[in-house]
């Protein structure tokens, strides 16, 4: 009897410990909104308070990234149309232009003896369950791409991580906001019967420009360099992430196409 009751007692502790965890890691705290509109407003404000004004009560930056990430894959496919898309990823777009990828989907159609369309069913399917997951491994690659841009300042790689880390939850804030505002839009011009197709043009090159300021202002603000070695570094910065970015599209249709095939 007394071993039963102390296996109850571990589970209950188990039980409560993952109870714990999950609280402190999707509680959304009252400081969640100031944060957010910090993170909006003050490029590079909230990666110096962490390092240098750990005093000030603003939400962690791994939780904070954790929560943006969340609402923005639950709330993106509900705003996504056939004419503008953000990480709505299908695999037929990838057989199409690349013809070992088609191969090796053909060879694992075969091999499970399922049709194709059912195939390409369940690989969208995995796409959708794994991309917010592996969003994260964009941020080690480009904060270190910030480190060697900013090797000379001698601070310490976390910094850069936190930092990678605010641009990406600030993008996918952007890229949320954008796409619901041209959502709005759209929606006026089709009652209105006009044609929506200067929005369908400016809106790419608005969320470049609009990144690329907030980059720029938050550069400055981090490492504070002067203005042309901050423009430098913007530029590359965001070359190097449209690079990851391809890189992170890249493992995500192979891991889909490994995972599947292991039966994952």
């Amino acid at each position: 009897m007394n071993k039963i009751k102390k296996d109850d007692k571990n589970s209950i502790d188990l039980s409560q410990l993952s109870k714990n965890l999950a609280r402190e890691i999707f509680h959304l705290d009252r400081n969640i909104p100031a944060t957010v509109f910090k993170l909006m407003t003050r490029p590079g404000y909230l990666t110096r308070a962490f390092f240098y004004h750990p005093k000030e009560k603003w939400v962690q930056p791994f939780k904070l990234y954790l929560a943006i990430n969340l609402l923005f894959f639950i709330i993106t496919p509900l705003l996504n149309s056939s004419n503008f898309e953000v990480f709505s990823f299908d695999v037929r777009s990838r057989i199409r232009l690349d013809d070992h990828f088609n191969k090796k989907v053909e060879h694992a159609c075969s091999t499970h003896q399922i049709s194709k369309e059912i195939y390409i069913e369940r690989f969208n399917d995995h796409i959708k369950y794994n991309q917010p997951a592996l969003l994260f491994l964009l941020i080690p690659f480009w904060g270190l791409l910030l480190q060697i841009l900013s090797i000379l300042k001698n601070v310490p790689f976390s910094l850069h991580l936190t930092h990678a880390m605010h641009l990406l939850a600030y993008l996918l804030l952007l890229l949320l906001c954008i796409l619901g505002i041209y959502q709005g839009l759209a929606w006026i011009l089709n009652v209105l019967n006009v044609s929506d197709k200067l929005i369908d043009m400016l809106i790419v090159p608005t969320i470049g420009i609009g990144f690329l300021i907030y980059l720029f202002r938050s550069i400055r603000l981090v490492y504070e360099d002067k203005i042309p070695w901050a423009v430098l570094k913007t530029t590359i910065t965001f070359a190097g992430f449209i690079v990851i970015f391809g890189g992170y599209v890249n493992f995500l249709f192979h891991y889909t196409y490994f995972a599947l095939n292991l039966g994952y």
